[in-house]
């Protein structure tokens, strides 16, 4: 196990070597924490650029440190990272100890609405991962079928089929496992 103390001592006196031993060190811990709190919400991509935010304000805040235990304080801060990607892309969730405090019509609704998603994400993982990756980017991340298409380097028809055919597939999944769906 890597000496957090002796790590954090380096860090605070600008050993850059210090970062780059944390970062070999912890960003598979990272990675995990970032994972845990977006739920299946992102990309790898997003994973990379969470974790690098993680790392950078650590080197950031490497003076300033006040704690002798790097490995709550990178959880903590990943966790922050995940919760304000979450809300920059309107995926936000309550955690469970607010449902207490909202009237039963609405915390009954709510319920029901993270119900409804953890069964779309099991449904969507029954996609192909390429589909899945279509179906995030245009739907949770709002981006265009021409977009789409330029970033992942495949033809417009070619995303357009495969959002259709990935639509055909979710709706069959949904209907066999008894979920009633509106066109």
């Amino acid at each position: 196990m890597t000496d957090e103390k002796a790590l954090l001592d380096r860090l605070r006196q600008e050993d850059a070597s210090a970062l780059e031993e944390i970062m070999d060190a912890f960003t598979p811990y990272v990675f995990s924490v970032l994972s845990r709190n977006l739920g299946g919400f992102q990309t790898p991509e997003d994973l990379e650029e969470l974790a690098s935010n993680v790392f950078y304000a650590l080197w950031r805040h490497r003076r300033r440190l006040k704690t002798d235990h790097l490995r709550g304080w990178l959880s903590k801060v990943a966790a922050n990272e995940a919760r304000s990607f979450l809300r920059k892309r309107r995926l936000d969730t309550l955690p469970m100890e607010d449902y207490l405090n909202l009237p039963q019509e609405d915390a009954q609704r709510l319920t029901e609405a993270g119900e409804r998603a953890q069964i779309i994400r099991q449904a969507l993982a029954a996609l192909d991962p390429s589909d899945q990756e279509i179906f995030f980017r245009y739907y949770a991340r709002e981006q265009t079928v021409s977009e789409i298409a330029a970033q992942m380097g495949w033809k417009l028809s070619t995303v357009k089929s495969r959002l259709q055919r990935g639509r055909e597939k979710l709706k069959q999944i949904l209907t066999e496992g008894g979920y009633h769906l509106e066109d």
